[in-house]
């Protein structure tokens, strides 16, 4: 005969077991809040660097406590320096000459963007003309709501929605398969894995998004010029999370320049956030890779008169998505207030350069009982006539000269083993690093797992066993 385990159902101990299952719910609330409050997986940054543990880490550990107090001192000043917007090295002027740079130039002319808005569309960009040439640094400038982002997004192939129209070309031809892969894109907000290194972040840039028939030494070689360009070795095995403000903005740029862009940087408010010592710092560094050959473009909201003395070129944008200006800025902006008193609005000494423009194109003014309007003067501007010969120069000279040559083409640029390898060893590191999630799930298995077992205990023996 072959035992049979029966349990007979009744309701003898139903009020008992409720109160357990009460029991057990306000246990595992109390055990949760103690254990939200007293314990914490995860660093927060702002405060000291986190290192990861490896020799070279070790290394520069023994040799800070070999250092007497007063070179203590002496580094800890150099590296503010550095960070504050200190000049860089002879190293890192080395390294600028050997950045991934082409002679390509863009251009963009009548350039309008439209969205859907209601039961209608909304022009947000309206005829919108010029251009970044190799070695300029161009601000886009204008009041909030003027389309400074919408621009900058709608030049780097970024717009998912809506309508845009108009011509951009490189070299006078439309934009290829290569376009964004020869560009680098920095948002304002700095997103980065935390649990990783800078160095870590910046081979993951280089490995996955460099041309694959690159050998792989050669983009770990280039890595290290991009950390030696940015002096981040003391730091490149520093906790992502763990940095400062500054700090992650270098890193973002880096990452950008890691994945060796040879025809534009992009940029939006790379000055957000920062106070004036690390905004100054942050644009002297890309003035310094302007003049190093790289084109770069990036939107920038109340400049100092320091900051926009550091810009080659200034695109102006009224609310509409109209230019009002766009030109050189000249030596303490000479070049653009002569354009305003030109028109009988003369800046007055001292005053900042760009708040005067932003301010003067805002209220419009008088000019012979009239208001101004400075989308229409500089549409009848020779400023803006210069500007689209200039256009149609360069596509001109520029079409005339043989394409680059492209070969095979790729929809990514690592294969696809290569994005799993690297994708997958970055999840384990960052699972390994910030644990919390899997302690989560490992607190609430025992937890349930001891619930369950209690619960059938209790009803098996509530009910009796036969």
């Amino acid at each position: 005969m072959i035992p049979v385990l029966t349990i007979t159902s009744t309701r003898h101990h139903l009020w008992r077991n409720f109160g357990v299952v009460i029991a057990f719910t306000v246990l595992y609330i109390l055990i949760t809040v103690i254990a939200t409050e007293k314990l914490s997986f995860v660093r927060g940054g702002g405060g000291a660097l986190v290192f990861k543990r490896s020799r070279r880490t070790e290394k520069l550990a023994k040799e800070s406590h070999k250092i007497n107090d007063e070179e203590k001192l002496k580094q800890i000043g150099d590296s503010t320096s550095v960070s504050s917007g200190g000049p860089p090295s002879s190293e890192g002027n080395g390294a600028l000459k050997s950045l991934s740079t082409s002679e390509r130039i863009f251009t963009w002319s009548n350039l309008e963007y439209t969205v859907p808005y209601g039961n209608g569309t909304k022009k947000i960009l309206n005829g919108v003309n010029g251009y970044a040439k190799p070695g300029l640094m161009i601000a886009l400038m204008g009041a909030s709501g003027a389309g400074k982002t919408t621009l900058l997004n709608t030049l780097a192939q970024r717009q998912k929605v809506g309508v845009v129209s108009g011509e951009m070309l490189v070299d006078g031809r439309p934009l290829g398969p290569d376009f964004q892969r020869g560009t680098g894109f920095c948002e304002q907000m700095d997103l980065h894995d935390g649990t990783a290194t800078i160095r870590e972040a910046l081979e993951f840039s280089a490995l996955l998004r460099q041309e694959r028939h690159i050998p792989r030494q050669e983009k770990l070689d280039y890595v290290n010029k991009i950390i030696e360009l940015l002096e981040l070795g003391d730091i490149q095995d520093a906790i992502i999370s763990s940095l400062g403000v500054e700090q992650k903005k270098r890193v973002t740029i880096a990452v950008e320049l890691a994945a060796r862009p040879n025809l534009l940087l992009f940029l939006d408010e790379p000055t957000s956030g920062l106070d004036s010592q690390a905004a100054f710092s942050i644009v002297r560094f890309l003035k310094k890779l302007a003049q190093a050959g790289q084109a770069i473009v990036c939107t920038i909201h109340q400049p100092s008169s320091m900051l926009i003395q550091q810009f080659d070129m200034i695109l102006a944008l009224n609310p509409g998505g109209n230019t009002f200006y766009f030109g050189p800025v000249g030596k303490d902006g000479s070049v653009v207030m002569k354009y305003f008193a030109d028109r009988g609005f003369v800046c007055p000494p001292g005053k900042n350069v760009a708040e005067f423009i932003l301010e003067t194109a805002a209220k419009g003014g008088k000019r012979d009982g009239k208001t101004v309007d400075w989308n229409e003067e500089w549409r009848n501007s020779e400023e803006n006539r210069r500007l689209l010969e200039e256009i149609q120069r360069i596509k001109e000279e520029r079409s005339k000269l043989p394409p680059p040559e492209l070969g095979e083409q790729y929809e990514y640029a690592a294969p696809v083993s290569l994005q799993t390898a690297l994708l997958t060893k970055r999840l384990f590191l960052h699972y390994w690093r910030d644990p919390s999630y899997y302690y989560g799930k490992l607190f609430v298995s025992v937890i349930i797992g001891i619930f369950n077992g209690f619960v059938s205990i209790s009803r098996l023996y509530a009910h009796g066993i036969r």
